[in-house]
């Protein structure tokens, strides 16, 4: 079964067309056209934080797997729960 990762190939400025399109379907809305318009505005602002939103999910979503981990406490954590105990190092 293959995966679906569209949600990858979407920066800022491709939702922000996403965005557009859909507004333009509409033909109530029509100042997403225009640079500096108001809707413009909301659109952009939008768009620049759906990416940061989608960039932190990403990397809180890498943190939960300890292959991926780079935060001591999180590999802490993992190891903890899977009940790995180091002894450390052992004097001969």
């Amino acid at each position: 079964m293959g995966t679906n990762k569209d949600y990858l190939a979407l920066d800022s400025k491709s939702m922000e067309r996403v965005i557009t399109g859909k507004l333009s379907e509409n033909t109530a809305f029509t100042d997403q056209l225009f640079e500096g318009s108001n809707l413009s505005i909301l659109v952009e602002g939008f768009s620049y934080m759906y990416s940061i939103l989608q960039y932190y999910l990403n990397h809180g979503a890498s943190e939960s797997l300890f292959e991926d981990s780079t935060i001591f406490e999180n590999i802490n954590r993992i190891t903890k729960m899977i009940g790995y105990n180091p002894q450390g190092h052992i004097n001969s």
